[in-house]
């Protein structure tokens, strides 16, 4: 992809946009060098406001920060400016030396195999002792995800029954539970409802989405698999939340059950901001006055500019 056809896709799906003083605080970076690096080397490609004032999207933030992390590692702007954001973080991947590396590939095989076996205590020691190891945002990325999607494909191709999916989803369920009940966040701290709409029952999306939000000190309010959207709405209003998150697991069959979600959701904008996670292409995405996510980096990356921009309790 070309860096005007990256820009411009970045830019469509990024319509919340953020001073820089904002941009600052989440990459330590100053504003003389994000300046620079935008004026000499066209680095980045920041939108304006009617009065010429910077606004930058959340993955102009994380472009700024994957050059910052590439700079740091010994690379000049100028060798790396040009370059996609793919090709700045291979670039990082490439550099950065891992003290630990954990093996998901053999720990996945080894919990599966419990899993055949309906040895629940096998496997429940096997994902405790990885969270131990791993800590929770690693234990999410590195293992839980690769877990879930192993599963998914299992599942449908019939290599996986039923009883085998659930009991996998029950353990993750506990320990996101646990952690979620054994979390307290900050008196002051911001708030998020969490949910999947009417007739998505799987919930895994949106229960890690609100555990990756309370890592960061987020208050999350978590109200589970197919919601009603007034129920939503009626949680986001009495608990004063910045927004409701909505994770769509996928595209309804039925034509007449999309439009109704979409309307929904469109509704559901009109009452408060809404984030909306679905797989890339899905057609909620490009509904207007919401904010989307194809994936949890960016839901991270717009979690720490949430926390950031809130004054301290």
């Amino acid at each position: 992809m070309s860096r005007e056809s990256d820009e411009s896709a970045r830019n469509r799906l990024s319509p919340a946009t953020y001073p820089i003083r904002v941009v600052t605080r989440m990459t330590g970076l100053s504003p003389d060098l994000i300046r620079v690096w935008e004026r000499r080397y066209n680095a980045i490609t920041p939108q304006r406001t009617l009065g010429k004032a910077r606004r930058y999207s959340l993955d102009d933030i994380r472009r700024l920060n994957l050059l910052r992390q590439a700079v740091a590692l010994g690379h000049s702007i100028s060798s790396i400016a040009s370059l996609s954001n793919e090709e700045i973080e291979l670039i990082v991947k490439r550099c950065q030396s891992t003290a630990f590396e954990f093996p998901t590939r053999s720990t996945i095989d080894s919990y599966l195999k419990a899993i055949e076996g309906f040895d629940i205590q096998a496997a429940e020691a096997i994902l405790n002792q990885a969270l131990e190891q791993l800590g929770m945002r690693r234990f999410i990325h590195e293992l839980a995800r690769p877990l879930l999607h192993e599963v998914g494909d299992r599942w449908h191709n019939g290599q996986m029954s039923i009883g085998e999916e659930h009991a996998v989803t029950a353990q993750l369920r506990s320990i996101f539970f646990t952690f979620l009940r054994n979390s307290i966040a900050a008196p002051g701290a911001p708030r998020l409802v969490f949910a999947t709409p009417p007739a998505h029952r799987h919930e895994m999306g949106a229960l890690i989405a609100s555990v990756l939000a309370t890592i960061r000190g987020i208050r999350a309010i978590y109200l589970g698999p197919d919601t009603p959207f007034e129920e939503i709405a009626n949680a986001v209003e009495r608990s004063s939340a910045k927004a409701a998150v909505l994770s769509i697991p996928m595209v309804l069959s039925s034509e007449e059950a999309l439009r109704e979600e979409l309307e929904g959701i469109s509704w559901l904008a009109q009452r408060s901001e809404v984030w909306v996670g679905a797989s890339p292409g899905h057609p909620a995405l490009t509904l207007p006055n919401i904010t989307p996510f194809s994936d949890f980096g960016r839901f991270e990356l717009a979690l720490e500019v949430l926390a950031a921009t809130l004054p301290p309790p």
